[in-house]
């Protein structure tokens, strides 16, 4: 089961940081030394607007193409659960109608 889980985000061909098989990228997310958001804009700039990571046992997609932003969590809304987001001003601006 791990390993399967592991593997979820190069089955669907999308790219991102290679993880612990356990933790994921949980490690790299809570380090104090580098804050979450600075480690998720270093990988955005590797990987592109849109990568997997795995938080644990979770599989997240990370989104930071605004538009696209928008269209989930506004135009589209009753079709995706459980988002996670975390705001930030631009963001909070861009989605208010």
């Amino acid at each position: 089961a791990f390993i399967y889980q592991d593997g979820y985000w190069e089955r669907k061909n999308v790219p991102g940081p290679k993880r612990d098989l356990i933790m994921g990228n949980l490690r790299a997310l809570i380090n104090p030394q580098n804050p979450s958001t600075l480690q998720l804009s270093k990988w955005t700039k590797e990987f592109g607007k849109i990568y997997g990571i795995r938080e644990g046992w979770h599989n997240v997609l990370v989104i930071s193409d605004l538009e696209m932003i928008r269209e989930f969590l506004v135009k589209k809304f009753d079709c995706f659960n459980e988002r996670k987001v975390k705001h930030h001003h631009q963001i909070d601006n861009m989605l208010k109608i």
